[in-house]
């Protein structure tokens, strides 16, 4: 922190009357230096001051004389040695005078002039940071560029190092709704699969959490804040009903690798943020596997799930506590899964049933509009099954259960979506979406030609963060919807071709989330009767980037493709290289 960057001074307080003592709770975990400003009279007399400062099981003496001081500018009184563990502790200054006419300044706010220096990390330290991550970044995607490995294992060495940078670069609160998503998956950590009404607090859902679990931070905290306050502990004295209802509706399922990493941090620690970022790294690993099952089976169009991955805001999610974490891979695995059994004319036993059952449920729980993609059971081959008649009970039984788990979800967390909602009566919304059909399609339609432009290019990357809403270099953005597009248009001369049927599916699957997708965001996010969709982002549409690739592809635009990863690994380095600096440069200030 900078010691000199304070508010104006008004008033001074001398040393008289035995000097001045003062207790300060300090909230941060280190201490290198304090800072003081000192005042004096035109008429001071010379003598030694000593600074006496004790926190517990620690202390030092500082003695200075009177010409020492730089009056007008803070003087400086470093630590024999860094004080470490001081966070939630109570600081004792003490400052005394031989001489008469000394002081020390006042802020405006009734405040001693008195700073503390902490968690210091020396400019030669960033840039070596800055240095090493780029030599490592774009070392290894060239390297792997040349490597004759497979093109999954590639991708899962190369997604987990960058993965790591943009868990580094990206601070707790920065990424969506940090803060409410580390509330619930705290509360499933724990065991509270469902949450509770909040006493007092109508249509609010929550839970009993212990005090400070957002580490006295706020949305869109840089890098200053979160380090200052890197010692912050969860208050297990201090539980309370803490209240989170727009998470709160998410099923236990899109948590489950941030939870799992919370369970195990809480087991060795208290403090927060080294929960927070054990979660987010065990959601990174989960993401990057998923990932990489989805490449594996994928029977054509694996370059689109490779390009899509090392877009920024997938990257960011990637290493987020929010459900698209889990959502975006899951889903990419599951479209990957069932076009893998329909190609490979794989044998569907009951075990391979009983994947596809499980996985088509955690479709529903994850997020409600999403279920159409339930429906590219459709695809699978009848060849798989012993009968006609086996298939389509198996679709049934699976379409019912991820219907079911939906309905039974929704039942149970009901209560909450009015408070999640917040803007207007959800149910009126829907009274006027059903008497209004034809109106209600103009609004998307007006929506779209709004907002089409930028949610393409937020899909692509090109906005990252919530509050602090960095920017990523547009240009890029534009290169990786190029890119994809060839990557959808064309099929390489070794791929299978998809077949019409695939592509009808795909397509209408995809209409039935899009307009869901809109739908939600008019429900729950937007006053009842607006003439537009309020709450519509870039990342709601990631999912679909595969789906619309597959239904984009033209049988007659074929070519080679075989030097296609030594291109494309080195550019995915490159653009994950200027997204992390820019990262950097609006978090850093």
């Amino acid at each position: 922190m900078d010691p000199y960057n304070s508010e104006n001074e008004e008033n001074s307080v001398w040393l008289t009357d035995g000097g001045i003592n003062k207790d300060i709770l300090y909230e941060s975990d280190q201490l290198e230096k304090i800072y003081i400003l000192f005042d004096a009279k035109e008429d001071k007399k010379e003598g030694a001051v000593f600074l006496h400062l004790s926190a517990p099981e620690k202390e030092q003496t500082w003695e200075l004389d009177t010409a020492e001081l730089n009056f007008g500018e803070y003087t400086e009184f470093p630590l024999e040695e860094r004080w470490n563990n001081l966070y939630g502790e109570n600081l004792h200054i003490s400052i005394v005078s031989e001489g008469d006419g000394l002081g020390v300044k006042e802020w405006n706010n009734g405040e001693l002039c008195i700073r503390f220096l902490y968690t210091h990390i020396p400019r030669k330290a960033i840039l070596l940071f800055l240095a090493g991550m780029t030599v490592c970044v774009l070392g290894c995607s060239i390297c792997l560029a040349r490597l004759k490995w497979r093109l999954e294992i590639k991708v899962c060495v190369l997604a987990m190092l960058i993965g790591v940078f943009y868990l580094l670069l990206i601070p707790y609160s920065e990424s969506p709704d940090d803060m409410f998503h580390f509330r619930r998956i705290f509360e499933i950590s724990q065991g509270g699969l469902l949450s509770k009404a909040v006493p007092g607090q109508t249509g609010a859902g929550g839970n009993l959490l212990p005090g400070n679990l957002n580490a006295n931070l706020k949305e869109g905290s840089g890098y200053a804040e979160v380090l200052k306050n890197i010692g912050a502990r969860v208050e297990r004295n201090n539980i309370g009903w803490s209240s989170f209802s727009n998470t709160a509706l998410y099923a236990p399922i899109a948590y489950i690798p941030q939870a799992t990493g919370a369970w195990l941090a809480r087991l060795f620690t208290d403090k927060v943020l080294l929960i927070v970022t054990i979660s987010r790294f065990f959601a990174m690993i989960a993401s990057t596997v998923m990932t990489t099952l989805a490449i594996y089976f994928m029977p054509f169009k694996k370059y689109i799930i490779l390009l899509v991955a090392f877009i920024p805001v997938f990257m960011q999610e990637a290493v987020s506590l929010g459900t698209d974490s889990f959502v975006n891979a899951f889903l990419s695995l599951y479209i990957s899964y069932i076009l893998y059994l329909l190609y490979e004319n794989k044998v569907i036993g009951w075990k391979r049933c009983l994947i596809i059952s499980v996985m088509s449920i955690c479709v529903a729980l994850c997020k409600v509009v999403y279920l159409p993609l339930c429906f590219l059971l459709l695809l699978l081959p009848e060849a798989g099954y012993k009968t006609k008649r086996a298939r389509w009970l198996h679709l049934l039984i699976t379409w019912l259960l991820a219907a079911g788990g939906y309905l039974g979800w929704t039942f149970l967390t009901s209560g909450f979506i009015d408070g999640f909602a917040g803007i207007g009566n959800a149910r009126e919304q829907v009274v006027f979406i059903l008497s209004h059909p034809i109106g209600y399609l103009e609004i998307i339609y007006r929506t779209i030609c709004d907002q089409g432009l930028d949610l393409l290019l937020g899909a692509m990357g090109g906005k990252l963060g919530y509050v602090g809403e960095i920017e990523v270099n547009y240009l890029l953005c534009v290169g990786n919807l190029i890119l994809l597009s060839l990557m959808s248009c064309c099929s390489f001369a070794e791929e299978k071709i998809p077949c019409k049927k695939v592509k009808v599916v795909l397509g209408i699957v995809v209409l039935f989330v899009t307009v869901l997708t809109f739908t939600g965001l008019y429900v729950q996010f937007t006053a009842v009767k607006a003439e537009k969709i309020r709450g519509l982002q870039g990342r709601y549409f990631i999912p679909l980037l595969l789906p619309v690739g597959v239904f984009l592809t033209r049988n007659k635009m074929q070519t080679g493709g075989k030097r296609v990863g030594e291109y494309l690994f080195p550019y995915l380095g490159y653009l994950s290289l200027i997204a992390l600096y820019q990262i950097y440069n609006v978090m850093g200030h």
